[in-house]
């Protein structure tokens, strides 16, 4: 009888080690779920940020393109790419939608609206229509940059959450760091820009001379 009693204690103190060590545990998981969360938010930002600059670009373009011009081709290409690329965007953020309590529905609804808006960009420049291809791109700009807005929102609130907002080695990237990179990406978008822009020139040239 008084081994039991003995052994009554250390089954409790075994108990109560083993609750504290799966608290420990799940609370790791929990904070490692949430730097996943993070992480993928912010790669989803980035990755808008990006596009953003590059519907940008299709809407100047598309500005300064003759209604029936070729470069419509090229303008269609570049404007299914980035389709392609928000659709994937897209399931990422309905994935993270999933584990995160935080995440707004408006976003995913405002994502299936970028969907339209794209899907109608890409139809107007196949059919190479100035107006309704400037109008069309213009509105996917604005779409992309709506949900960027919402994602910065919500990657600040789980930051300040989890104290995870503040730089230093290993931890995620801020907003503000995305934005300077993508200040950097710039110079290089320029080039794109100035190259297809003499593009427009020279096939709208050799049509005038066609023309004559």
């Amino acid at each position: 009888q008084q081994p039991q009693q003995n052994q009554q204690p250390n089954l409790q103190k075994q108990y109560q080690q083993l609750a504290e060590k799966t608290r420990s545990q799940m609370q790791a998981m929990g904070q490692q779920q949430e730097q996943i969360n993070v992480a993928g938010l912010q790669y989803v930002m980035h990755s808008l940020l990006t596009l953003s600059t590059e519907q940008e670009d299709l809407v100047y373009l598309s500005q300064q393109t003759e209604d029936r011009s070729l470069v419509y081709v090229e303008l269609a290409r570049v404007q299914r790419n980035v389709e392609q690329i928000f659709g994937a965007l897209s399931d990422t953020l309905f994935n993270l939608s999933k584990s995160i309590p935080q995440f707004s529905n408006q976003i995913n609804t405002k994502s299936i609206e970028l969907k339209g808006q794209l899907e109608r960009a890409l139809s107007q420049m196949a059919e190479r229509h100035q107006r309704n291809s400037t109008v069309a791109s213009r509105q996917a700009f604005g779409g992309i940059n709506e949900i960027a807005f919402l994602i910065a929102n919500l990657l600040e609130q789980l930051q300040n959450n989890s104290g995870s907002g503040q730089s230093g080695n290993g931890t995620p990237q801020s907003i503000q760091q995305m934005i300077e990179q993508l200040g950097e990406m710039k110079g290089n978008q320029q080039q794109l820009n100035e190259q297809l822009q003499q593009m427009i020139n020279d096939m709208q040239g050799e049509r005038l001379s066609n023309d004559q």
